[in-house]
């Protein structure tokens, strides 16, 4: 389809008041001779003084147009000048071919769509095909080789070199017409089609109608191929009221498209926002980053003089590493006395820095003790600290020389991974993405 940039005016040849409703009707073609009126779907003659009535299609508003076409407007195809004159609605039920991973066949499909008769001043015609799926073009053809389907098959309408399989075959039915016809057209009359698709040319079909007797009549050849919606909005853009349209339309699509953008945003927000609320119920997340029990495996720790008397002292051989995810650490100490005997112990655990300095301590006396009124404990000791930068951190510890290996003692270092502010980030920038989209929302409208 090409543009013309030529402006027409399409002026009617005729006009007159319908006989059933009084609605006005206009004819654009000298050789109309039935019209259905665009208000009350009565099907009058057009070539006579009485334009007497024929037969009623129904409400025409049980049927719309599908887009912004209608009768009346102009197009402009291959720089030729076409007037719309007429739509049908056809309803089709069809054998389609399919051929998927080495297997084929045909499945059963029913099927909408609607017909715009497309009239030249040269009596031209061509069928403006629109459903779901968008626009076809189609025109009558002379075949070389006419022929209907045989089987499944058919043959090349142009060249008779090549026998095609039977892309669809069936039948379908005029459920409404509204504009002029050179024929009288009756709601309900079925033909039957076949079609199949050629290597380079589009789709050619066949349609036929049969007679209460079997008698095959009014055999009919096309070819058709399918064409952008733009081309069509093109060929028909000479039209104000069509530019009104699609003007419109453009600003619902761009609008749209915004609440479509601005809802995933909102989707996305809610999401992320959820899962940090999510992981801040159940923050801080920690990591066991070293454990040791004693007797202390030296393979792990070098013994090393104490400095007070009656104390052994031991230090790890490698560092911990504590990663930049840590901000704090726990660390702790955990003892199990299992002697009834009444005791205590004091126990000490140092963090020390590369260089062997100490960066933190914890330190407390464990103890088992009873009386007469019961007895009392203490068992665990535990602190937290902050951790300054991401490293390598050794670990020492001083225990009593006396110190049962029966009483089980444990010692610990935990990294936690503090949530909450990560949320509250989070939900800041949720809030300032709210107040945008609200504010879009308020300027859009």
């Amino acid at each position: 389809m090409t543009d013309n940039s030529q402006t027409y005016k399409i002026k009617s040849i005729l006009q007159y008041k319908c006989t059933q409703c009084g609605g006005e009707i206009q004819l654009f073609k000298k050789h109309t001779q039935y019209v259905a009126c665009a208000y009350c779907g009565t099907v009058t003659e057009a070539n006579t003084e009485e334009h007497k009535i024929i037969s009623s299609l129904g409400n025409p508003m049980n049927y719309p147009p599908r887009s912004f076409i209608k009768l009346g407007l102009s197009a402009t195809i291959d720089d030729k000048l076409y007037i719309v004159t007429g739509r049908n609605r056809w309803n089709s039920q069809f054998e389609e071919f399919w051929d998927e991973d080495g297997e084929n066949g045909y499945e059963t499909e029913d099927w909408s769509y609607d017909e715009w008769l497309l009239m030249a001043d040269d009596n031209t015609k061509l069928y403006l095909i629109e459903d779901e799926e968008g626009f076809s073009l189609s025109k009558a053809i002379t075949p070389v080789f006419p022929n209907l389907p045989n089987g499944t098959a058919l043959l090349d309408f142009i060249s008779g070199e090549k026998i095609y399989n039977v892309q669809e075959i069936g039948s379908a039915q005029i459920d409404f017409f509204e504009g002029e016809s050179t024929y009288e057209i009756r709601t309900g009359e079925r033909i039957r089609f076949a079609s199949y698709n050629g290597r380079y040319s589009g789709t050619y079909i066949v349609e036929w109608r049969v007679t209460e007797d079997s008698t095959i009549k009014e055999i009919e050849f096309f070819q058709e191929s399918s064409v952008p919606t733009k081309d069509v909005q093109i060929a028909f853009s000479d039209n104000p009221s069509v530019q009104e349209a699609l003007n419109t339309k453009g600003l619902t699509e761009k609008q749209s498209i915004s609440n479509n953008k601005i809802r995933t945003l909102l989707k996305i927000s809610v999401f992320v926002s959820g899962f940090f609320l999510f992981l801040s119920f159940i923050s801080p997340f920690s990591k066991n980053l070293a454990s040791f029990q004693i007797p202390l495996d030296l393979g792990e720790f070098d013994s090393i003089q104490s400095d007070e008397p009656g104390t052994k002292t031991y230090i790890t051989k490698q560092p911990i590493i504590i990663d930049a995810r840590y901000k704090t650490c726990e660390i702790g100490i955990d003892v199990s006395l299992q002697s009834s005997e009444i005791m205590d112990y004091e126990i000490q655990m140092e963090i020390l820095d590369q260089q062997k300095e100490v960066l933190h301590t914890i330190s407390g006396i464990f103890f088992y003790e009873y009386d007469d009124e019961g007895s009392n404990s203490k068992t665990s000791e535990s602190e937290k600290y902050r951790i300054d930068r991401a490293g390598g951190y050794y670990l020492k510890i001083e225990l009593p020389s006396d110190l049962n290996t029966i009483n089980s003692v444990k010692f610990y270092v935990t990294g936690e991974v503090m949530i909450m502010r990560f949320f509250l980030i989070e939900f800041i920038l949720s809030l300032f993405l709210l107040i945008f989209i609200f504010r879009n929302k308020k300027f859009a409208a």
